[in-house]
């Protein structure tokens, strides 16, 4: 309806109300975000619905596509966890049955996906757990949203693999929030921060046996995963920002997640920090400088690469390592801009592939040509030795 320019001179006491204010989370929702690998989702959903929410409390699990959604009823069906399902491809009737036993809480779960969900209001809602995070930030207010209304509280369980993190950092520039990372001195929620090992394979060896046991869950996991892998096809891309943001973080910075840490003992998280120094040591060597007294001609030729591109490297490495400390310090990560950055693109795309990254094999009768960013390197066979030479493409 249209209204002139002076219709406000003819309310009484007019009140605005406004329906499109949807970048506002409740205060009483909690927020956990975990990271972890894809294929440890299942044993992480299992840990958090046996020993992270309570048993009075009713849990929403949003999935991906309605094949996660069978695979997940019947691994925690196996695993003796009442649960109800809803998908779009559900016929009415058994629509309403499952339903009726989540609102009858005859089901404290109900797995579901997005097109599903829609139209369905539940009050009372505890928790939720998104096992595939989404890749829109309204789409995730809207799954969280249900829960934390009338001035009851709620939390919100993201667990994010690594191809979802530029969706996380999407969601928190839509809500104007800094991503924190978990440490040793924070005790509250709504940070991100990692699952330990230990909780990881307490669950995998029930879901090992598990699908040793069934041929359906075997079935259903494989679909899943074929579908998991059409799903991101179309799934829509992150924003550019989020994405050059994700590259400039170092996970190793990353603690325990408080939720899943506090039943730890101090010998385990000492045990989970040496095993994170071992997954970030990277040799500074290349497989073709692994003997450092070698002669032969592929070393050398790496030697002498490693030579011209010192200074580009010093000057990368700097630079992650700046990042590095800045991350530690949980400060928010600002935009990059051509300014800031001191490598240009054309620099660190000589450095990604100067040292021996190589692109591609091309055999040919009597000789094999090995090809990198800016030098080709040709061997010919003869009859007692292979002769090397470095020609600038």
């Amino acid at each position: 309806m249209h209204m002139g320019p002076n219709h406000n001179s003819s309310l009484t006491e007019p009140v605005l109300i406004r329906l499109d204010v949807d970048s506002k989370l409740s205060d009483q929702m909690k927020l956990s975000f975990f990271h972890l690998r894809v294929d440890d989702k299942p044993a992480l959903l299992l840990h958090l619905l046996r020993n992270v929410v309570k048993p009075q409390e009713q849990t929403v699990v949003f999935a991906a596509t309605k094949h996660h959604v069978e695979y997940l009823k019947e691994l925690l069906s196996s695993e003796g966890l009442e649960c109800a399902y809803i998908y779009s491809a559900l016929d009415q009737t058994a629509r309403k049955i499952n339903i009726g036993k989540f609102v009858h809480r005859k089901a404290m779960v109900l797995l579901v996906t997005d097109v599903a969900a829609r139209g369905i209001d539940i009050a009372l809602l505890d928790n939720v757990i998104n096992y595939n995070f989404p890749s829109k930030a309204k789409l995730f207010l809207h799954r969280v949203g249900r829960v934390g209304r009338a001035g009851r509280s709620g939390t919100a369980y993201s667990l994010i693999c690594p191809d979802e993190m530029p969706y996380v950092y999407d969601l928190h520039l839509f809500l104007e929030r800094p991503v924190q990372f978990a440490s040793p001195e924070h005790t509250e929620e709504g940070v991100f921060g990692r699952v330990p090992q230990r909780i990881l394979d307490d669950e995998s060896a029930h879901l090992i046996t598990s699908h040793e046991n069934s041929l359906d869950l075997q079935n259903l996991l494989r679909v899943s995963e074929n579908a998991y892998k059409q799903y991101l096809k179309s799934r829509p891309n992150p924003s550019p920002e989020s994405i050059r943001r994700v590259k400039n973080i170092d996970l190793s910075s990353m603690g325990v997640h408080p939720v899943l840490g506090c039943g730890l003992k101090k010998m385990e998280l000492e045990c989970l920090q040496i095993v994170d120094a071992i997954k970030s040591y990277k040799s500074k060597a290349t497989i073709f400088e692994i003997n450092s007294s070698s002669k032969t001609p592929a070393s050398e030729v790496m030697r002498a690469k490693r030579s011209k591109d010192t200074r580009l490297v010093d000057k990368f490495s700097k630079q992650r390592e700046d990042r590095a400390a800045e991350s530690r310090r949980q400060q928010p990560i600002n935009p990059t801009t051509t300014a800031d950055c001191d490598i240009t693109e054309k620099e660190e795309s000589d450095l990604n592939v100067s040292m021996g990254e190589v692109l591609f094999l091309s055999f040919l009768p009597g000789s094999y040509e090995c090809f990198e960013n800016s030098v080709k390197i040709r061997q010919k066979y003869s009859k007692d030795k292979f002769n090397w030479f470095i020609i600038n493409k």
